[in-house]
């Protein structure tokens, strides 16, 4: 038999877990936006020509 501690601990490894399942699709497309905005915001800088500027928008 489980002792008593240890039910809610699997209890709240296992939500996490499945929580973490669930929403896994939503972390990466928010990496990838993320990425997207970032690059777009370098090509801007590098688009303008100026090298600082690109050093600061990113």
């Amino acid at each position: 038999m489980i002792p008593a501690f240890l039910r809610p601990l699997w209890a709240f490894v296992f939500r996490d877990f499945h929580l973490t399942r669930r929403y896994f699709s939503w972390v990466v497309v928010f990496t990838f936006y993320a990425l997207v905005n970032s690059a777009t915001i370098a090509l801007i800088g590098v688009a303008a020509g100026d090298e600082r500027l690109t050093l600061t928008l990113v």
